[in-house]
């Protein structure tokens, strides 16, 4: 939101000043409108948290740039929905603005705008998740765009056209009035076809990310959907097996909290109030670079430690406990719990408890 209202004040403020087309009240209005409800937010949180950004920032930023996977982020996203297709438009984006001066100011802002943003979703890493959901927020801008350049080649059409025919329509032959109303009616046709294509190129994408696969760190809307599948029977499991206060620490706190309803410590600490000392993992996968100590883990002392939750298909007891040396001195011990997924289908849940478990038998 700050990347939007900064660009925004720059550019209002360089068309107040330089430029002398907004009045200056005009200005004081806008930045008033952000910065009040803005500023009570501000205080609140920082009264809250104690810092001036919130744990959101510190964990998913802390973890250092991935820019490489934010490159191919981007990159996969202007592929996927041919989006390189919209560069012919927007290299007419000139014309458009010659005959309209009204977007004299709004197109520079908006490509600013989008320009900006995309560099600091590269910077961050993109996201985990498919369908780029980081980078909708410009894509009422960029849209705009293309469409002013789909108007500027209207436009350039048209000014070929006029030349063409500079004679007056009265004068005309009727082949050259009939050659006029073909060139519209192929404008109208690609038009028409532009817009079928731009569907055909949301819709297969959206189809192909409903298959479960992970590439280069990004997990499909279908993969997704069978770990919520399978989370939600982990999370209902605790639901039976928890007694009155007990808690669970996890690092997808999602579907598990939601369907399990116990109090949940979050091992990414996107949540905790308070900034933990954090360990750094090394994993290329945007936003979980990040995750909380074992030592600060145990202090708080959870009933279940998740970890990044694992279903497998058969049970095999692990010979080595490897949640660290400090959990283990505390009490802590790896249970393997089943859980039936379906009539047909049972899986093994793994965590570390300090409940007592006979692992083949509960």
């Amino acid at each position: 939101g700050l990347i939007f209202a900064g660009i925004t004040f720059i550019w209002l403020f360089y068309l107040t000043v330089i430029k002398k087309r907004i009045g200056f009240k005009a200005l004081v209005l806008w930045t008033l409108c952000f910065l009040v409800p803005f500023l009570a937010y501000f205080f609140w949180r920082w009264s809250y948290y104690g810092r001036l950004l919130p744990n959101t920032f510190y964990v998913k930023v802390g973890g250092g740039s991935l820019y490489h996977a934010g490159i191919l982020y981007v990159f996969d996203f202007v592929k996927r929905f041919w989006l390189w297709s919209l560069i012919i438009p927007l290299a007419f984006l000139n014309k458009a603005i010659r005959l309209n001066i009204k977007l004299k100011m709004i197109i520079p802002y908006f490509a600013t705008l989008s320009a900006i943003f995309s560099l600091y979703v590269i910077y961050v890493g993109g996201d985990f998740m498919d369908m780029f959901r980081f980078l909708v927020p410009i894509l009422p801008f960029f849209f705009f765009l293309a469409q002013e350049g789909f108007r500027g080649i209207y436009y350039y059409s048209q000014s070929i056209m006029n030349r063409q025919n500079s004679i007056n329509k009265k004068h005309c032959t009727k082949s050259q009035q009939t050659g006029i109303k073909n060139k519209k009616a192929i404008l109208i046709t690609m038009e028409i076809g532009l817009i079928i294509l731009s569907v055909i190129f949301l819709v297969y994408p959206s189809k192909e990310s409903n298959r479960a696969w992970n590439r280069n760190g990004i997990d499909s809307i279908g993969l997704l959907k069978e770990y919520t599948r399978l989370w939600s029977k982990v999370g209902m499991m605790f639901k039976e097996i928890a007694k009155p206060g007990e808690s669970l620490s996890i690092g997808a706190a999602g579907a598990i909290p939601y369907y399990s309803g116990l109090y949940t410590i979050d091992e990414l600490c996107l949540t905790l109030k308070s900034y933990p000392e954090l360990k750094f993992i090394k994993v290329q996968r945007a936003g979980h670079q990040m995750m909380i100590t074992n030592d600060f883990l145990a202090s708080l002392k959870p009933t279940y430690i998740v970890g990044h939750p694992q279903l497998y298909d058969k049970y095999e007891q692990p010979e080595v406990f490897n949640a660290g040396v400090k959990l283990a001195q505390v009490g802590y011990k790896l249970a393997v719990i089943p859980i039936k997924i379906s009539e047909k289908e049972t899986k093994y849940f793994y965590c570390v408890t300090l409940r007592k478990f006979d692992s083949e038998n509960n």
